[in-house]
């Protein structure tokens, strides 16, 4: 199968360093279980939250996950209020 567009949730983060690889597992295991998006997402934020920087947030916010995951523009619109 052959995936073309956006990485999963959390990749880009993970290949730029802001989560390790075990938190990474953690959150896609998580999705996988059926917890809810938005609390994995809530999660995450949390602990991205502990090392705040702005280049986190430009690479969860990208044109590209916005287009690809639209619930996120709520959020993103949050951060900017």
């Amino acid at each position: 199968n052959d995936h073309r567009g956006p990485e999963p949730r959390g990749a880009e983060p993970r290949d730029r360093g802001f989560i390790p690889e075990q938190m990474y597992k953690h959150f896609q295991e998580a999705c996988g279980n059926l917890v809810p998006v938005e609390r994995v997402v809530y999660d995450a934020l949390s602990e991205l939250e502990k090392k705040f920087d702005k280049t986190i947030l430009d690479a969860l916010f990208s044109r590209v996950n916005l287009k690809a995951y639209p619930d996120l523009l709520q959020i993103c619109r949050n951060f900017q209020n």
